[in-house]
């Protein structure tokens, strides 16, 4: 919520005094998701080495909330930018519409994902009440149902990327939007994570 604050009042007056700025946080954010979804595919595809594994098991807690609170930051400020651009009418108007927006995907998105994380524990309730297999199969269906998660997160990250940057550079359809939009997204994810990579190397080796 307080990223969702933020960004509505980072948007409401970027919109007010300089509307292009906005074409370029919408082209940086498109660039990190694109980033942090290559990111993401490249640490699930070495997470079959141990010493992968054991240095990702290493992550301290509030690093991995600080990350999920800067991609959260990202979309919401996507949103946000791309909201306002729909979003007709006096000041008042716009500033109420967009937090309307800010706190519906919240409540969605957040709400949902906490109603899932509670899957096993209500296998578990169910367990103690007697239906040990029907509340086995929630209790297993949960870790499963978080790989499917993780795998459709980043796949929206691709598709939200590539979305932005076919807009931002007005470039050709040439077969469904939402699959060219994917592709482009990570592709672009996979050359900045290159880039970035190598210039964190070249930065280190110096």
């Amino acid at each position: 919520l307080v990223n969702k604050v933020i960004c509505i009042l980072v948007v409401m007056l970027l919109n007010y005094f300089y509307p292009p700025v906005l074409t370029v946080l919408l082209f940086l954010g498109g660039c990190y998701l694109a980033y942090e979804g290559a990111d993401k595919v490249i640490e699930k595809m070495l997470s079959s080495d141990t010493a992968s594994s054991t240095q990702k098991s290493e992550v301290p807690e509030k690093q991995k909330v600080w990350g999920a609170i800067k991609t959260d930051f990202v979309l919401s400020m996507e949103i946000i930018v791309l909201a306002q651009t729909e979003i007709t009418g006096s000041l008042l108007e716009k500033s109420l519409s967009l937090s309307l927006v800010g706190l519906s995907a919240s409540f969605l998105i957040y709400g949902l994902v906490a109603i899932l994380v509670k899957v096993d524990d209500m296998g578990l309730i169910l367990v103690n009440q007697g239906h040990h297999k029907f509340g086995m199969f929630f209790v297993n269906l949960t870790p499963k149902m978080m790989k499917g998660l993780g795998f459709l997160g980043t796949t929206a990250m691709f598709m939200v990327a590539g979305g932005i940057f076919m807009h931002t550079f007005h470039l050709p359809i040439y077969f469904r939007e939402h699959a060219q939009s994917l592709v482009l997204g990570f592709v672009a994810g996979l050359l900045l994570f290159g880039i970035i990579s190598n210039t964190k190397k070249l930065f280190t080796a110096s």
